[in-house]
């Protein structure tokens, strides 16, 4: 069955001295998911983007790689011009696509902001809010997961506001193209809630945390009791989890940017693991095989 993996909440750019090495752990990783997917389904490796040797089977269909939001920290595309800090990702993207697989792209609350580029230079197109995914058997719904957080009226209405391309419109004319990034990168840094994302926290942000983490689980459970899906995955939280919930499954895959912990679903099995460069395969933190 095809593979498909999912990495959230990568925040390359608040970093960027370690954004190399974040990049090249995805690499490994995804080598190591697809030969491992390859040794399962047919007794031998995956052939990067080579044809199988004779009598061998390959895996039916293409594994695909999902980004699941917040895979920059910040993001203000310009028409002409794109942040300098989509370069390596998209460097990334042609070495996944190199090992046979599909990349597929959602944007976040901290990287929203696009105008082509990606379409243009990397052939992804940022899906923003849920969207299906396909599989056999299953109903799988993905998305970085703020859409569902627990904020305020008045935090909902300004991220509403903000999430419109009037608002991206009006904040890259009103600043330089560097000036626009800079002050993005800046504010996220700044005025993020650290319990929620990649700082370190506090007792208010730890609260904030545990609200978001309630906040999608409870938006899972709601699309799998109302038929919406079986199976549920978003990012956002920083907090990985696996939930067997009635007549469904919620995937929280927690981050990258820190924990190295990612999602996996093959075939009918659901898996949360963590990657660490140390060892030669990752930690295996929970799976379930869906009903």
């Amino acid at each position: 069955m095809p593979i498909t993996l999912f990495f959230s909440d990568l925040h390359l750019g608040r970093e960027p001295e370690r954004d190399s090495e974040r990049l090249d752990q995805v690499l490994a990783c995804v080598r190591h998911e697809l030969m491992s997917a390859g040794d399962a389904e047919s007794g031998s490796a995956v052939w990067a983007g080579a044809r199988p040797p004779s009598g061998a089977q390959a895996i039916p269909g293409p594994p695909t790689v999902v980004f699941l939001g917040d895979t920059f920290d910040a993001f203000v595309d310009a028409p002409r011009r794109m942040p300098p800090v989509a370069l390596p990702w998209i460097g990334l993207v042609d070495e996944i696509r190199a090992l046979g697989a599909a990349v597929r792209f959602f944007s976040g609350n901290h990287d929203r902001w696009h105008a082509g580029n990606l379409e243009r230079r990397a052939g992804v197109t940022p899906d923003r809010g849920p969207a299906y995914l396909p599989h056999p058997s299953a109903k799988v719904l993905a998305s970085h997961g703020d859409e569902a957080d627990a904020l305020p009226a008045h935090e909902r209405l300004i991220k509403r506001l903000s999430d419109t391309r009037l608002a991206h419109l009006a904040y890259r004319t009103a600043l330089p193209f560097g000036a626009a990034q800079r002050i993005a990168a800046w504010a996220s840094v700044r005025l993020a809630s650290p319990g929620a994302g990649p700082g370190d926290g506090d007792e208010d942000s730890g609260a904030s945390q545990e609200q978001t983490v309630t906040a999608l689980r409870r938006s899972a459970a709601s699309h799998i009791q109302n038929g919406g899906a079986t199976v549920v995955v978003y990012g956002h939280a920083h907090r990985a989890e696996l939930a067997v919930l009635e007549c469904g499954t919620y995937l929280n895959t927690g981050d990258w940017y820190r924990n190295r912990t990612y999602g996996v679903l093959s075939g009918t099995h659901v898996r949360l693991a963590r990657w660490t460069a140390s060892k030669p395969s990752p930690d295996t933190l929970a799976e379930h095989v869906l009903l």
